[in-house]
Parts: structure tokens; C-alpha cells; sequence
């Protein structure tokens, strides 16, 4: 006869911890992911700027990295975790230079952070970017979305890189 019992089955309790730690180590690793991809725009950023417009001064700091020249001034703000469920809405199409970017309905945001573009004589121009997953469910990339619009494109596009370089240039023309 076998002394050897089987194993009692976790309780609820227990498989609720292991869910949630699951879920935090999953979170980890796709911020850790945000962290390298947003290095990679901040470096690509800097490239075109510096590359256009050699004089440019530039700077980082605790609050982000700043580039200015003349009165014209780009501010992009560090990386926040954060976490947050976009609402359930119809699916989304967003025209973007003749293209046209498909979201899903309902998206999680791990992380956020913006960009500012302020001119001498120009309004502030902000966007919100966002390190989520929504145009495929758990597939994380940062997104662009202008404070006035309701536009969101992916920021590693050359279309959204181009587009800030373009409006710092405007704001320095207008300063």
C-alpha cells in the first residue's frame, strides 16, 4: 500500500497571486521593451536634428531631453509607467499621409510620456505618446497622438519622425 498522497490543489487565493505575478512579470518585460525602443526615437531624433541644424543645442536631464535653437524649443518628457484600458469604441481607421492605420477597439497603455514644440511666436504644439498595444493584443509599440487631434500614429514611423522635425523647423522659422 502507497503512503504517497496527492498534492492538495492550490486554493483560489493562491492562483489568484500566481495570475498577478504572472501579469506584473509580463508588464516588466514589455516596459523594459519600451525602454529600448524609446532610446532608439530619442537617438533617431537627435540624429535628424543634429544632422539638419548642427547648431542646435541639446540637453537631457531628470525631466527628458531638450533641443533648441533660437526661441524654438523641442521637449520630449521621460518615460512614466503607468497603467491604463482605452475604452471599448468601434474600430478605429486613422488616415496618416494617405496610409491609414488600423487600431483595435479597446487597448492597454503601459507607459506614457510627450513631446512639445514651442516657437517664439507660435502656440505650443504637444502630443501624448503612449507604449501600447493597439493594433495587436499584447504586441507593445509607443504611438504618437497630437493633443488636438485624434490621430495616432507609430512613432518609430519615418512619417511621425519627419513630421516633428518638419514643425521644430517651422517654429524655428517663425522665432
Amino acid at each position: 500500500m502507497s503512503t504517497h498522497q496527492t498534492p492538495e490543489p492550490p486554493s483560489d487565493a493562491a492562483l489568484r497571486l500566481q495570475q498577478a505575478s504572472q501579469r506584473i512579470s509580463g508588464q516588466r518585460t514589455h516596459l523594459a521593451q519600451g525602454e529600448e525602443g524609446f532610446g532608439h526615437i530619442i537617438a533617431l531624433l537627435d540624429r535628424e536634428i543634429m544632422t539638419s541644424a548642427p547648431n542646435c543645442e541639446h540637453d537631457s536631464s531628470e525631466a527628458g531631453w531638450k533641443w533648441w535653437l533660437g526661441e524654438a524649443v523641442l521637449r520630449v518628457g521621460r518615460i512614466e509607467p503607468t497603467q491604463f484600458q482605452i475604452p471599448s469604441f468601434e474600430d478605429t481607421h486613422v488616415p496618416l499621409s494617405g496610409s491609414y492605420y488600423q487600431y483595435r477597439s479597446s487597448f492597454n497603455v503601459i507607459a506614457k510620456s510627450s513631446i512639445a514644440i514651442i516657437g517664439g511666436k507660435s502656440n505650443e504644439k504637444s502630443y501624448h505618446l503612449w507604449y501600447c498595444d493597439a493594433q495587436e493584443p499584447d504586441v507593445f509599440e509607443w504611438y504618437g497622438l497630437y493633443s488636438r487631434d485624434t490621430k495616432m500614429v507609430p512613432v518609430k514611423s519615418k512619417d511621425c519622425i519627419d513630421s516633428l522635425i518638419k514643425q521644430f523647423a517651422g517654429a524655428v522659422n517663425r522665432s
